[in-house]
């Protein structure tokens, strides 16, 4: 197996300790080493080559303290560092470490072997930290960007974190919230006694998912937040806090009320609703179809509507209505259809297809009303003009009999009043 290469810059002003650096490696062929004896050479060659760890004295020409480490993390974050320096103070070596040095080797007490051993170590846990810095850095990322509300809370229920959709959420920033009680400062009324025993109840790991509450924001306005909890727990196991994810379900609560009026209208519809899937088979059936043909929903639940079918009507004519649904155009007519008794019935129907955001088809509905008695009266009606056109007919026909009888009779007398005029005339002559 090949040994990947490491190559060292030493930062070291005393020519005597960075020799003996050089001679504690120079047999070992995994190390290239370079030295540089000021920082700021130092900083140029580190931004043009890729060094794999920095070896810096704490006392160069210049610096003070950690100044050394700190302007080489600055220049560059993540190149290991280990720190060489004649002092053993606790003080010092704590702070070091806590300002992103890797490790540190006291002056004339470390060896070829500790050495070499530091700068093995040194890579490794930089490299760890950077996947964690990484790791850390993403979470926080995808926490702060989150469209989702995220809280931690100690075992208390005071707040020691939250993120920026929180604040857009509620109207409070991090600050004014921090180690606050969540309880006392969220939740009130009949909703806290709730929310505290689920909170009690996640703590013993009996989570509750899914729980909506009302949050009060820093204008006094309730939100309903759906929460998802999680525990978290320390490298021994032990319970330390809550995680925390809530959704602001305000508008998915303002669209279930609509919904909720539109079922609650469709229910009580004085016509007859039924939607059916894109194969035809029924979905919804209001009550008023129910009430009409005797079918209850779940009799004729993915059933198809055929199931009304009479026999009165043409097999022409369903392949029309359905040849104009499923082309995505709507339908309206009057159709035959049997009652689950057996009994016939019209309807009066209009039949269009439901689409979804993709102008697909993905469902059809159908609104209708019996229109049987409506029918009945119609027929009634025909009827009744149908024999009210003979009596006027047969009326008529009696009246001009009885007028040409009139004219038969007029005529006679016609002529008699003609005759007597002619024998008067006659009589006078006869008289003279």
């Amino acid at each position: 197996m090949v040994r990947k290469t490491i190559s060292i810059i030493v930062i070291e002003d005393n020519l005597a300790d960075a020799v003996i650096i050089k001679e504690m490696l120079k047999n070992d062929q995994r190390y290239l080493v370079d030295h540089c004896i000021d920082l700021e050479s130092a900083i140029e060659k580190i931004e043009e080559n890729n060094y794999d760890i920095a070896l810096v004295d704490l006392g160069l020409p210049g610096c003070a303290g950690t100044d050394a480490p700190n302007m080489l993390i600055k220049a560059k974050p993540h190149l290991p560092i280990i720190v060489l320096t004649g002092s053993d103070d606790p003080k010092l070596i704590q702070t070091l470490m806590s300002c992103g040095v890797q490790d540190y080797l006291i002056k004339g007490i470390f060896d070829k072997e500790i050495l070499s051993r530091s700068i093995r170590y040194s890579i490794e846990r930089q490299k760890v930290f950077r996947e964690l810095y990484i790791q850390k850095a993403l979470a926080e990322n995808i926490i702060e960007t989150a469209h989702a509300i995220v809280l931690l809370l100690d075992l208390s229920a005071n707040i020691l974190s939250s993120n920026r959709f929180f604040g857009e959420i509620t109207g409070y920033q991090y600050p004014e919230i921090k180690e606050k009680n969540w309880f006392e400062l969220f939740i009130h009324g009949d909703n806290r006694r709730n929310t505290e025993d689920i909170f009690d109840r996640c703590l013993n790991e009996e989570i509750e998912q899914g729980f909506i509450n009302h949050v009060k924001k820093k204008n006094g306005d309730l939100i309903p937040i759906e929460w998802y909890y999680s525990v978290l727990k320390n490298e021994k196991n032990d319970l330390i806090g809550v995680l925390k994810i809530g959704h602001d379900i305000t508008e998915r609560k303002r669209t279930e009320n609509e919904i909720n009026k539109l079922s609650t209208a469709v229910d009580q519809s004085p016509s007859i609703v039924v939607m059916t899937d894109t194969s035809g088979d029924i979905i919804y059936a209001n009550p008023i179809f129910s009430k009409i043909t005797g079918y209850s929903f779940e009799e004729v639940k993915e059933e198809n509507p055929r199931i009304l079918k009479s026999g009165e009507m043409e097999d022409e004519f369903y392949n029309e209505l359905w040849s104009t649904v499923s082309s995505g155009n709507i339908w309206s007519g009057e159709m035959i259809n049997k009652k689950k008794d057996g009994t016939i019935y019209w309807e009066k129907a209009i039949i269009s297809p439901v689409f979804d955001n993709d102008k697909k088809i993905i469902n059809y509905l159908k609104i209708a009303e019996d229109v049987t008695e409506k029918k009945r009266m119609e027929y009634e009606l025909e009827q009744h003009r149908e024999h009210l056109e003979e009596l006027v007919e047969q009326r008529t026909k009696e009246l001009n009999d009885k007028n040409t009888e009139l004219e038969r009779i007029n005529k006679l007398f016609f002529n008699r009043e003609h005759r007597i005029k002619e024998l008067k005339e006659q009589l006078k002559k006869y008289e003279k």
